[in-house]
């Protein structure tokens, strides 16, 4: 059996950890990308933050930027563009999941896959640099399925230690485990008996609230 996806972008100039996690996609064996959702949202004018970052990465040499802008056609150069207002279009598809590589609210999307939307818990050019500014010795990735009947699920979580001297380095770190997390359920769904259910899936969750480091 086939997976069938489809990739919910803001536009079809995608950051480079989106474009990186495609050519993944594209790699895995029964699993093939069906449609993509242009939601029409233009890439954002650079900030403050952008900035900051970019001197970071200039400073600390090697370090890749998540944000790089790449065009997804070069990976997909037939593969069908929806609307965000072609959502009977998107139904009739007969997707088995719609993966949320946007920061919008994709509530309206949650039936338009048998699995619902995939997405994770904070997607924004702050992640990584918020973890350092609030003195959170912890950085958390969680990739959730928003079902079509209104529930979600954790399907996996990655927990690593915030990178202390390098914002840029403690995002690229999240980034990669956004990948990670969701290699690691595609391929448990399709291990567990005809992706019958994703029960198998939900892991035991515990929320993790470390103090503060000290100063």
């Amino acid at each position: 059996m086939t997976l069938r996806l489809g990739l919910l972008v803001d536009s079809l100039t995608v950051p480079a950890w989106v474009y990186q996690l495609t050519e993944r996609l594209l790699a895995l064996d029964n699993v093939h990308i069906s449609l993509i959702v242009d939601a029409g949202n233009p890439p954002s004018a650079k900030t403050l933050l952008d900035s900051y970052l970019n001197l970071e990465r200039r400073l600390l040499r090697g370090l890749q930027n998540p944000f790089a802008p790449r065009d997804l056609r070069a990976l997909l150069p037939d593969t069908p563009v929806f609307s965000p207002f072609d959502i009977q279009k998107i139904q009739s598809q007969k997707l088995d999941i719609l993966i949320g590589l946007c920061s919008n609210d994709l509530s309206r999307y949650y039936k338009s896959a048998r699995l619902g939307v995939w997405t994770w818990n904070n997607l924004t050019r702050a992640t990584g640099f918020r973890e350092v500014l609030e003195q959170n010795p912890i950085t958390t990735c969680t990739l959730s399925a928003h079902l079509p009947n209104g529930e979600t699920k954790v399907l996996r979580f990655a927990v690593f230690a915030t990178a202390w001297i390098s914002a840029t380095r403690n995002q690229n770190h999240f980034y990669v485990k956004t990948a990670s997390t969701l290699m690691w359920a595609l391929k448990k769904l399709m291990l567990d008996d005809g992706m019958q259910s994703l029960q198998t899936l939900h892991p035991e969750v515990r929320r993790l609230r470390s103090p503060r480091p000290t100063r």
